[in-house]
């Protein structure tokens, strides 16, 4: 950020030079004394104002300690306290303590992906969600609401909306769930319109699974399918001479164009477009299997953390426990399977 304001300063003091005033009006213009302006020209034309670091130069562990550390690490694992590990090194700084055990807990992330999800039957579970472009759509919508299918990783919808209140996220869900059918469960992020629109998923016979808080990863399908979505939305618009431009007609043709040409189990595998077609109307019977499972998972978990009715859970208690029931039923009735990596 200094470098930026450093180097602003200089092109518009040679902009003004451009134009005849002298340095020193221009530093009197600037605010700047005009040794200082003559400082930082000289730096930029040397090392174009290479930034140098503030305050006392760091003091790191010599190789030795530090490969130490990493093992203690290592015994500890990646969830070891800071406060057992920094007392076994007090001569190495405690932020450099905290930065290694972060790094180490990034890179046994990245190496052991526990656990694959598969979902089982599409049209059974969607995920929603919105994102807001950089510009409106059709120049009147800020923002575009996506509905995905799990089971065959198809983008049901992507409508345009002006406003993320709860009657325009219901507005635009109940055309499409009169189209295709309410799926058995949706999953969301805890958006406040998405929660306040659990009661009219209820009545159309769909459970909603809501994310832990601050866990975007929960719902990650669906926020990688927004990804790519909007790269393909700007195809569309710069294919037809509007970059940074989108309207309707973009964003549905970049969600045909998804669904008829990525193929997710492979090269020689299905396009969602194709699983898609595959699905089969959700009857009564099955809804009210589902339901009936998760009352059953919902209830032996309530029993396990010994909530009562009299208790009445919050919004938050009541989320917890569907995000442990609601997986136990998919699994048992086949909807998902987990394998471990």
């Amino acid at each position: 950020m200094e470098r930026s304001v450093k180097k602003r300063v200089v092109a518009f003091q040679r902009l003004l030079g451009r134009r005849g005033l002298a340095r020193d009006e221009a530093a009197r213009f600037l605010r700047l004394s005009v040794p200082t302006l003559k400082r930082w020209e000289h730096s930029w034309r040397v090392d174009k104002l290479r930034p140098q670091l503030r305050g006392r130069p760091p003091r790191r562990a010599d190789v030795a300690t530090r490969n130490l550390l990493i093992a203690s690490l290592r015994t500890l694992g990646p969830l070891g306290s800071l406060r057992v590990l920094w007392p076994l090194f007090p001569e190495v700084a405690r932020r450099e303590v905290a930065d290694l055990s972060r790094r180490y807990r990034r890179v046994c992330g990245r190496r052991h992906i526990r656990h694959e999800l598969n979902w089982n039957g599409p049209g059974r579970v969607w995920s929603m969600d919105l994102t807001f472009p950089h510009t409106p759509v059709d120049g009147i919508h800020p923002g575009v609401l996506i509905v995905h299918d799990l089971g065959a990783d198809y983008q049901v919808a992507a409508v345009p909306v002006p406003a993320r209140d709860t009657q325009t996220i219901q507005a635009a869900l109940r055309p499409i769930l009169e189209e295709h059918g309410p799926p058995l469960i949706m999953k969301s992020d805890n958006e406040g319109a998405f929660r306040a629109a659990e009661e009219f998923l209820h009545q159309a016979g769909t459970l909603l699974l809501l994310s832990p808080p601050r866990t975007p990863r929960y719902n990650g399908s669906c926020e990688a399918t927004i990804g790519q979505t909007k790269k393909r939305i700007e195809f569309q618009a710069r294919q037809a001479g509007r970059p940074g431009q989108w309207n309707s007609a973009d964003v549905e043709a970049a969600r045909k164009l998804r669904n008829a040409l990525i193929r997710p189990w492979g090269p020689l595998g299905p396009t969602p477009e194709a699983v898609w077609s595959t699905r089969q109307p959700i009857g009564s019977t099955e809804r009210s299997r589902f339901q009936e499972t998760v009352g059953r998972h919902r209830t032996a978990e309530q029993k396990r953390r010994q909530l009562t009715e009299k208790d009445r859970p919050g919004h938050r208690v009541r989320a917890s426990v569907d995000r442990a029931a609601i997986p136990r039923a998919l699994i048992e009735l086949g909807y998902l399977q987990i394998r471990r990596r």
